[in-house]
């Protein structure tokens, strides 16, 4: 297989998982306020490095900006959902993205050119409870699981390996627990954030996941939410290696119910 090609691949999917939506902590309530309802989209402009490795080939530097992965987009699916009662929770958080790519080899001899596909999948969930819980701020912890799956397919045109496929990727699960919460400034005005960890050498090392935001909320039933956030991780089995660490900001829009 042209290895430059293949190396490209995995760079790609690697930088997958960069525009992504997570759990935006719910606004203060009092812990009788009954059932409330959280949607929230937002993009996630990060940048990423590390370390990753498919089709037995050797681990591979990745270092790749916001911009990389949007000249390769095609769609993706993102978004998050937190139902609360009282000072109980469940919340979770999906992104799916399809990334393509394709680029020419050298000399054209085993193929004219190749053809990479890459599907990554970032499942959340988790069940929360406030330890603390007022009209002005909340502090709750969490705890549940997050599903990662990495996919690349690569197609050959032309050459000795025209019509040739080849595919390659991991699905894992990660334990996680952490802190999420929110606090007011001013009835508009509020700053909020999360901090979790997880895998545990259950499936990944280690991962994290951090994230501080400046609210600004109109009305009752709507937020702006600009910040930071950063994600790691570091899985590794049986030649699939992905060990990247994922950060840049944020801007959500939160509709509370």
């Amino acid at each position: 297989m042209p290895k430059k090609l293949i190396l490209a691949a995995i760079a790609l999917a690697a930088a997958a998982p960069m525009a992504s939506a997570a759990d935006l902590p719910t606004p203060p309530a009092e812990a009788d306020s009954g059932w409330s309802i959280t949607f929230a989209p937002y993009v996630w402009a990060a940048g990423m490095d590390g370390k990753v490795a498919q089709f037995g080939l050797p681990e591979v530097d990745v270092d790749a900006s916001f911009s990389d992965v949007l000249n390769h987009f095609d769609i993706g699916l993102m978004g998050a959902g937190e139902a609360r009662y009282g000072r109980f929770g469940v919340a979770t958080d999906l992104l799916w993205v399809k990334l393509s790519a394709d680029a020419d080899t050298p000399l054209g001899l085993l193929a004219n050119s190749v053809d990479a596909e890459v599907e990554t999948l970032m499942f959340t969930a988790v069940g929360s409870y406030s330890l603390f819980l007022d009209e002005t701020a909340n502090l709750d912890i969490v705890a549940g699981g997050r599903v990662w799956s990495v996919d690349t397919d690569l197609d050959f045109k032309g050459g000795l390996l025209g019509g040739q496929t080849a595919s390659d990727g991991d699905t894992w699960v990660d334990p996680l627990v952490g802190l999420k919460g929110r606090a007011n400034f001013t009835p508009e005005f509020y700053i909020t954030g999360w901090g979790l960890i997880g895998g545990f050498d259950v499936s990944s090392e280690f991962m994290w996941d951090v994230m501080g935001g400046l609210g600004y909320a109109p009305s009752d039933g709507f937020s702006i939410v600009a910040g930071y956030r950063g994600v790691g991780v570091d899985y590794r089995n049986d030649g699939f290696v992905y060990d990247v660490v994922q950060h840049g900001p944020i801007l959500g829009f939160v509709f509370n119910f």
